[in-house]
């Protein structure tokens, strides 16, 4: 659904004895260029609170991070002790059990990819990642945008709260553990490079404070030939507004003779 923007614009004409005639004005070069110097100033200032050097804290044992709790996604939840798991930053994955591209992408921190079932190597079905951001310094109403990489299929959760799926993974969900494959999801199997998503966080969910992105990235299948993960990006989700459209300008008069406002609306999703 689209929306209607104003912009308001209070232009000031110094004058001498007489005032400046406002036909001297371009109102539509006026508002092109301060349009596009307000999206400049926002990307500029954009705050990037997730990126490819951002620590993250890992499971990639075999064992389920919600199992003996009160919930299957408690491991999700900002309280939840991680201090046992692994950490580390950069991109994880394994390709038959080595730091080998996985199609145009290597990563570069190696997942246990195997485990023992009675004498035979199989995939482990569910990988697990935490890591924390603060939203103290953001402004109200900020929405968050984030990119996910994965193989074959994932899930993302903040604050304990699942908010994005990739892969179809939630055809998948189970009620008796984290620790499955994506059977029915389509997930990336066979498909190559990993696969990649966007994923945007409401301000609604956000704590003011200190809040928990977790990450489950689940298998296609036991004998899958690899598995990734990386979320290059989280960042505050600046609206590019370069190629709006001005119209409907408006010349009001100011607060004296010697200023006056200019209105223009633009439409926007």
């Amino acid at each position: 659904m689209k929306k209607r923007a104003m912009k308001i614009l209070s232009l000031c004409l110094v004058t001498a004895m007489t005032i400046t005639p406002i036909k001297s004005i371009d109102a539509a070069e006026v508002a092109g260029t301060i349009k596009t110097n307000e999206v400049a100033s926002n990307v500029d200032d954009a705050t990037q609170l997730i990126n490819l050097e951002t620590t993250w804290k890992y499971l990639d044992n075999n064992t389920d991070p919600g199992e003996g709790l009160a919930s299957l996604s408690a491991w999700t939840e900002l309280s939840y002790d991680d201090s046992a798991w692994k950490s580390a930053a950069g991109m994880f994955g394994s390709k038959k059990g080595a730091l080998s591209a996985i199609g145009e992408v290597t990563p570069t921190v190696l997942l246990n990819q195997y485990y023992d079932n009675e004498g035979t190597s199989v995939n482990i079905p569910t990988y697990f990642f935490r890591t924390t951001f603060a939203a103290d310094k953001l402004e109200e109403g900020t929405a968050l945008k984030g990119t996910i990489q994965y193989d074959d299929g994932a899930i993302v959760y903040l604050n304990g709260k699942a908010i994005a799926y990739f892969g179809e993974a939630e055809k998948d969900v189970s009620t008796e553990t984290n620790l499955y494959y994506l059977t029915n999801g389509v997930g990336n199997e066979g498909a190559g490079d990993p696969a990649e998503g966007i994923f945007v966080i409401d301000p609604e969910d956000l704590n003011k404070g200190e809040n928990v992105i977790a990450v489950e990235v689940h298998q296609k299948t036991a004998s899958s030939s690899d598995v990734f993960f990386a979320m290059p990006s989280l960042e505050v989700d600046v609206q590019d507004t370069s190629n709006l459209e001005q119209e409907d300008v408006i010349l009001m008069v100011g607060s004296d003779e010697t200023s006056r406002n200019l209105t223009w609306y633009v439409d926007y999703a």
